[in-house]
C-alpha cells in the first residue's frame, strides 16, 4: 500500500540528501573521524524503528533528539551546502521548508497512514479501510501536496464495499500449499487435514498448474484402495483432475462465482498467463465475504 511521498515530497527528500552531503563535505575531510560506525548503525535502525522519535548520536558523540537534531542542525547545514554549490537559495529554502514542515508538525507518510487507519477504526470492513486508505493516498499523491499537509483519508473514499471485491485478486487466498503428480495421495490427505482445506493444486517443476486434488477425490481413491486385495501407493497423478478450471487475477468476481455455480465446482485456481499459481477463489473464501457483509448491513 502506497503511503507518499509525493513529487514534491520527492524533490525536498533529495534536496535534503544533497545538501547535507555537500555540508558535510565541505566541513570534514574524513567523517569516519567524528563518527563511529556503530553509532551510524544505531542511527539507521533508531531512525528505523521510531521515526522523529529517535534519539540520534551525531558527530563527536553528539546526542540529540532526532526532531531537534534536524531543525537545529541539518536543515541549515542542507541549506549551506546546496546554496554552496549554485542552487538558488530561495529553491532550497523553499524545498528544505517542506522538510522543516514535516518535522514540526510529526506528520510523516506512515504517521498520515496510521491516524487515518485509527480515525477510520469504527466504520466498514478491514478491507474498505485499507481500500479507502489506498485511493485517499493516490489522490494525495496526484495532487502533489507536501504529505505534512495532508488531511486524514475518510472511509468514503474508498468508494463504498463494492470496491473491495470487484475482482478476484481482492478475495482470492494466497496462502494455499502445493503437490506435484508424483506425490503419494497419503501427503494430499494429510495436508488436507493439517491445512484444513478441502482442494490441494497440483504444480509442475516450473510452478505451472497441471491439475486439482479435491477432497471427494480422495474419499473415492480411499475407497477403491480398500476394495483393492493388494495396497499400493497411489500417485496424486491418478486421482487429480487435470485441465481444472481456472480464472485470472483480473476476472471479476461475479463471473467468478457464476463459473462456480455453474461448473458445481467449490474451488477456482488462480493462475497468470504463463499458468503460475498465484490465488486459490474456494466456497470458503465466497462464504466469509457473504458473513463479512451480512454482519455490516445487521449493524447498520
Amino acid at each position: 500500500m502506497p503511503s507518499g511521498p509525493t513529487p514534491v515530497d520527492e524533490i525536498a527528500n533529495a534536496a535534503f540528501w544533497y545538501g547535507l552531503v555537500l555540508g558535510l563535505a565541505a566541513k570534514h575531510d574524513d567523517i569516519t573521524k567524528h563518527v563511529a560506525f556503530d553509532d551510524a548503525k544505531g542511527n539507521f535502525f533508531a531512525a528505523a524503528r521510531l521515526g522523529l522519535g529517535a534519539q540520534f548520536t551525531w558527530l563527536d558523540g553528539l546526542v540529540a533528539p532526532a526532531k531537534e537534531l534536524i531543525e537545529v542542525v541539518l536543515l541549515p547545514l542542507a541549506l549551506e551546502g546546496l546554496v554552496g554549490t549554485g542552487v538558488d537559495r530561495d529553491d532550497a529554502e523553499r524545498y528544505l521548508g517542506i522538510i522543516g514542515e514535516r518535522v514540526a508538525s510529526g506528520r510523516t507518510g506512515s504517521q498520515w497512514a496510521l491516524r487515518s487507519f485509527a480515525e477510520m477504526r469504527s466504520h466498514g470492513t478491514d478491507g474498505e479501510r485499507v481500500n479507502a486508505l489506498t485511493a485517499a493516498t493516490i489522490k494525495r499523491q496526484r495532487d502533489n501536496t507536501p504529505v505534512a499537509r495532508w488531511k486524514a483519508a475518510s472511509i468514503e473514499e474508498g468508494g463504498g464495499w463494492k470496491h473491495n471485491y470487484v475482482k478476484v485478486e481482492q478475495m482470492m487466498g494466497t496462502d494455499f500449499v502445493t503437490v506435484q503428480e508424483s506425490d503419494p495421495l497419503e501427503l494430499v490427505l494429510n495436508l488436507m487435514i493439517w491445512e484444513r482445506v478441502r482442494h490441494v493444486p497440483v504444480e509442475d517443476a516450473q510452478h505451472q498448474l497441471v491439475g486439482l486434488v479435491s477432497y471427494r477425490a480422495v474419499l473415492r481413491a480411499a475407497a477403491q484402495w480398500l476394495h483393492e486385495s493388494e495396497s499400493r501407493p497411489i500417485p496424486v497423478s491418478e486421482v487429480m483432475k487435470r485441465d481444472p478450471w481456472t480464472v485470472s487475477p483480473d476476472t471479476s468476481t461475479l463471473l467468478a462465482i457464476e463459473v462456480m455455480r455453474q461448473k458445481d465446482v467449490g474451488c477456482l485456481p488462480v493462475v497468470t498467463k504463463d499458468h503460475r499459481l498465484v490465488g486459490m477463489v474456494t466456497s470458503r473464501n465466497l462464504l466469509g465475504v457473504a458473513s463479512e457483509l451480512l454482519e455490516q448491513k445487521l449493524k447498520e
